[in-house]
């Protein structure tokens, strides 16, 4: 989001040089740049996140995990410090810590480049419009119709990196587990747990928007 408006400025200077007017093109290219930029810095975050949770259960007595996707098997991980140093021990970094990385670019770029052109247009718009000034209402209104739409169109994407983070098999990448989903599942099997991914992407998106515009205001750089 940092980078957003500088990278927009500069993509729409490529595309139509000598225009002021940035078109939608410039804005959906600059979210997904920058999102795939952020994803590719913070891919170890997110292969310990996700086997943390996927992880999450209680533990019985023997020592084994007693429900979820590990049931019957002994914790692979005491905490994050210890996860990071055992996932690079065990795997490296081009295979476990930065494994799937083409899954989770794939799934920033998708999700960055809807949710951040669709919130900066619908902005726009709703202005022209009339229908409202720029403040903390067009922020919250644009931010939540912006999530769902992010949050649809990466939706796929969101699903496929995590079985690819997950997967047992260092071979695992993302077309792999593509192909493997849709001939075992139907293609309605990347849309699992939409639901769930709205109401949890929804209320960050719609607090994360306003904060950032109100810390553009504060700096004197001016709004989205």
């Amino acid at each position: 989001i940092g980078l957003y408006s500088s990278v927009k400025e500069k993509v729409q200077g490529v595309i139509s040089p000598g225009s002021s007017d940035v078109g939608f093109a410039a804005k959906v290219i600059s979210g997904a740049g920058t999102g795939a930029l952020g994803s590719a810095i913070s891919n170890p975050i997110d292969v310990i996140r996700t086997r943390l949770q996927a992880d999450t259960a209680p533990v019985g007595a023997d020592g084994r995990y007693k429900s979820g996707l590990a049931a019957g098997k002994v914790p692979r991980y005491t905490g994050t410090l210890q996860a990071f140093g055992a996932v690079y021990q065990a795997e490296g970094v081009r295979k476990g810590l930065y494994r799937g990385t083409s899954a989770t670019m794939a799934r920033a770029i998708l999700l960055s480049g809807a949710q951040l052109s669709t919130y900066d247009q619908l902005k726009i718009t709703i202005k022209e419009a009339g229908h409202m000034e720029e403040g903390v209402p067009l922020h919250l209104f644009s931010a939540f119709c912006s999530a769902i739409i992010a949050q649809t169109v990466a939706m796929p994407a969101d699903t496929l990196k995590t079985r690819v983070l997950n997967s047992n098999s260092p071979r695992a990448t993302l077309i792999s587990v593509l192909v493997e989903t849709v001939r075992g599942e139907g293609f309605g099997a990347l849309f699992k747990g939409y639901i769930p991914a709205i109401m949890r992407q929804g209320p960050v998106i719609v607090v994360q928007m306003p904060i950032v515009e109100q810390l553009r205001a504060l700096l004197g750089v001016g709004f989205l």
